[in-house]
């Protein structure tokens, strides 16, 4: 008898088994979003999205902890300035060292955000849940992303390979390098894509605030084709050429979203200025960082800055890491008008009240610290 229930248990259990639902197998991971899962939800897209901002380049030297590359010319000085800029002050960037690929190279972080935008660009037709315009506007956001990194990559390399597409296994990776008239027509294409679907400035407040707009992206236009223009690639002089750019101007204009600023300390601190027509926003979170130690400590700071660490002085939580020079203030006009050599003469004693404020408003630590700090 104890072994007939052992059998008949047994049997249950085959014949339980055998119709249950498989789907208990078919689990989706808690702490990760398939690639799938993205593509076919509109929150997750423009999650995607905005990523692709944080890969916009800035001028904060990420190398560097922040450091400005104004510290290699006459305008600011940096403490650390030794440690760094030697590779530019004693020839060290050459096309055969790894310094090169990494010490503000540019062109690794230009193809990895390349590389992003074409699987967007791939991907997108995959979502069939509505909202066509949303959708559009991403799109037009992107491709103005793309050929941002173009117009960046050709304004050092001149003409670079055109990579449209994502690589797969089976894929040629020996892409030649496309002429320099080629990456401009390449760029200037997908910019008039996106213009025609991307809001004016004033459709981008609020939460929206920031985004790309029509206006950046003839701006973009305008810088791609004035390098275009000009005699390091317009040997000929083709006038033509500069015809281009002064109707793509012309285009800016007529959106009539933008002019001359009168406050010249906002054009740097109000990203509200009316002069501004596009920038790359931060937050106040230092965001985390990784850092590879094979290219001598190279971070790639992402989600915000350490301003306040790096250029406050050392009683005050900062490491004074960078300053004006002298000759940075010499750029600017008197109060009087005049420049700066004939305006220090007999007043020698009394800099600071002679010199343009523009030239000693434009930050101030004091005003951000609430500090007194002695001119």
């Amino acid at each position: 008898m104890y072994k007939k229930v052992i059998y008949y248990t047994l049997f249950f259990l085959l014949i339980t088994t055998s119709s249950c639902d498989d789907d208990f197998l078919d689990l989706q991971p808690q702490n990760a979003i398939s690639e799938a899962s993205v593509w076919e939800d509109l929150n997750l897209i423009e999650l995607y999205v905005n990523d692709r901002y944080n890969e916009l380049p800035h001028g904060f030297t990420q190398w560097a902890g922040g450091l400005r590359l104004t510290g290699i010319t006459d305008e600011s000085y940096h403490m650390h300035e030794a440690r760094f800029l030697d590779k530019y002050t004693k020839g060290g960037l050459t096309s055969g060292s790894l310094n090169m690929y990494y010490f503000n190279g540019f062109w690794l972080d230009a193809y990895s955000a390349i590389r992003n935008n074409n699987i967007f660009l791939e991907k997108i037709g995959n979502y069939d849940g509505g909202e066509e315009d949303k959708i559009k506007s991403f799109t037009a956001e992107i491709r103005f992303l793309r050929a941002f990194f173009y117009t960046e990559l050709i304004s050092r390399y001149g003409g670079v390979p055109l990579i449209e597409n994502t690589f797969n296994l089976n894929s040629d990776f020996q892409v030649p390098r496309s002429s320099f008239q080629d990456c401009v027509a390449f760029i200037v294409k997908e910019l008039d894509l996106a213009i025609a679907d991307l809001p004016n400035r004033s459709d981008v407040l609020g939460a929206n605030f920031g985004r790309i707009t029509k206006g950046a992206a003839i701006g973009l236009k305008i810088r791609a084709l004035m390098f275009d223009a000009s005699p390091l690639f317009n040997t000929t002089n083709d006038n033509s050429k500069w015809q281009l750019v002064a109707d793509a101007c012309e285009e800016l204009f007529n959106v009539n979203q933008y002019s001359l600023s009168s406050d010249y300390k906002g054009l740097f601190l109000n990203p509200m200025d009316s002069e501004i027509i596009f920038f790359k926003q931060f937050i106040e979170q230092y965001g985390p960082s990784v850092t590879d130690v094979l290219s001598d400590f190279y971070y790639h700071y992402t989600g915000g800055h350490k301003i306040n660490e790096w250029r406050f002085p050392n009683g005050d939580a900062g490491w004074i890491s960078e300053n004006p020079r002298h000759e940075f203030i010499d750029q600017y006009e008197t109060i009087t008008g005049v420049i700066p050599v004939q305006g220090y003469a007999g007043n020698p004693d009394n800099l600071i009240q002679i010199i343009n404020p523009n030239a000693r408003g434009i930050y101030n630590p004091a005003d951000h610290m609430k500090i007194e700090i002695q001119d």
